[in-house]
């Protein structure tokens, strides 16, 4: 789940408004900004908290007329030692060190699991994710490494290899750091044209590694009290799996 948070991976021409830099330097950049968000899923220490909040904006390729509308997303995820969660405007995602709970606005309900269900599906997309980034910068050509001059904003662009193009339909990324080419602000991923989506953006509000308005509490005082559901969640089907697990 936590994996899910830690995205993708471009560069080399002449401009003449910007600072040119080696490949060695650009992918060295990328190397570090992916070992950060690496760091992100899970603080080891116990007073330490990580806040992230970004917003997803996709653009539909209009090659696709059927595939309807794809809202766009902005996520908020806290991530502690003890507590994860991960919140969009119909979707909450918490887990603590003993529990998962789900909670989905359509349809209203909310799903409590045992923690060893979050532990095995973490444990997956750590696994996949990072053989996937790995495979990300294997054979990536560098198209694009400068700095703006207006902002000084570092601009850095991957052209992907031909097999990872063809298994996921991801042609190339474009990241936008800040001048000094430590905190990520942007990314946008440009799939191939046979592909329902042409691109997606992700834009980073905030990073914040030393986040202080956590306040550490069980997950499940966020929904039940004296065993009921909240009145913020009137109307909601609980479903308990928890039983079903052990």
């Amino acid at each position: 789940m936590k994996g899910f948070l830690a995205i993708l991976f471009f560069s080399f021409g002449f401009h003449s408004d910007s600072f040119i830099r080696t490949d060695g330097e650009c992918l060295t950049t990328l190397k570090k900004y992916i070992k950060q968000m690496e760091s992100f899923e899970s603080p080891q220490k116990q007073d330490i908290c990580y806040f992230m909040d970004m917003e997803y904006k996709v653009t539909i390729n209009p090659k696709f007329k059927n595939v309807g509308t794809r809202k766009n997303a902005r996520i908020r995820i806290i991530s502690a030692k003890k507590y994860y969660s991960y919140e969009t405007e119909n979707l909450k995602i918490l887990y603590d060190l003993n529990e998962m709970i789900v909670i989905t606005d359509i349809p209203k309900q909310i799903i409590r699991s045992s923690i060893r269900e979050a532990q095995e599906l973490e444990k997956i997309n750590k696994s996949n994710l990072s053989k996937f980034q790995e495979q990300m910068l294997e054979g990536a050509v560098v198209l694009d490494c400068r700095h703006k001059e207006a902002k000084k904003d570092m601009i850095i662009q991957l052209k992907l290899n031909p097999k990872i193009t063809a298994e996921k339909h991801i042609d190339r990324v474009s990241y936008e750091f800040d001048e000094k080419g430590e905190y990520i602000k942007e990314v946008i991923i440009f799939f191939s044209n046979d592909y329902s989506v042409s691109q997606q953006k992700i834009i980073y509000h905030s990073i914040d590694f030393n986040y202080k308005a956590y306040k550490p509490a069980k997950i499940q005082d966020i929904i039940i009290k004296n065993d009921k559901l909240l009145s913020a969640y009137k109307g909601y089907k609980l479903i308990d799996n928890r039983t079903k697990n052990r």
